[in-house]
């Protein structure tokens, strides 16, 4: 069977834990960009980075993706990658009924249609607090009686992973480089507006009368009213 998975490079990554591997290659940045960092940053702001945007309204990489949103996505796969993996493998155990059958019912169906919440029940059906998937938020191991972020624990650990990982890449050259070469083919992929038409034709050409405008006044009528 024909190898379809899109992200195979960047599930490695998480299935290891070494985030700082994001930057091993430019394949699996480009993984990350694509798939993580656009619902952080946003579609429009990235496009800004466009190759049809005059150079001087193009932003530039660091200007449309901060350390910030770079290391809050690396947050979010490091808070939620145990759940969205377990969430996966629930999907695809997923089969639909022939007509007229009965769906089995599934570990998800149970959790009242809420996926992300996959903590462990007690024999009354009730949510046992810090069992869920998750570290820093909804009922997970730092997030035990909230559905939210911790945002103490949160917050400390994007702040570390901004000032280990982040921040000390892109001041290199190597970094320096990357952030290029990412902003160029992500400019290509999402070009940005079209290119407006030059206009190649001026009054004479289109043989306008330019003594009376479309109201049949004259231009010194026109300036007279002003």
């Amino acid at each position: 069977m024909r190898d379809t998975c899109e992200i195979k490079e960047l599930i490695a990554c998480c299935d290891a834990k070494k985030y700082s591997d994001l930057y091993e290659d430019e394949t699996t940045y480009k993984q990350f960009m694509k798939f993580c960092l656009i619902h952080v940053v946003g579609l429009t702001r990235m496009t800004k980075m466009g190759e049809n945007y005059a150079e001087k309204d193009r932003l530039s990489f660091k200007e449309a993706i901060t350390s910030t949103d770079e290391s809050f996505a690396i947050l979010l796969l490091e808070d939620r990658w145990l759940l969205w993996r377990k969430i996966a493998v629930l999907r695809g155990e997923k089969i639909v009924p022939e007509e007229g059958e009965d769906q089995e019912p599934t570990e998800t169906d149970n959790m009242g249609g809420d996926e992300d919440d996959l903590a462990d029940r007690d024999n009354q059906g009730r949510r046992i607090d810090g069992t869920n998937l998750t570290i820093y938020s909804m009922y997970g191991r730092l997030a035990r009686h909230r559905k939210g972020f911790n945002v103490k624990h949160a917050v400390m650990r994007q702040n570390a992973i901004k000032q280990t990982i982040v921040k000390p890449f892109r001041t290199t050259p190597r970094g320096k480089l990357q952030m290029k070469k990412m902003r160029d083919w992500w400019g290509g992929e999402q070009k940005g507006p079209k290119r407006k038409r030059q206009r190649v034709e001026d009054d004479d050409d289109m043989n306008i009368d330019n003594e009376d405008n479309e109201y049949g006044s004259s231009e010194e009528d026109s300036d007279d009213d002003e």
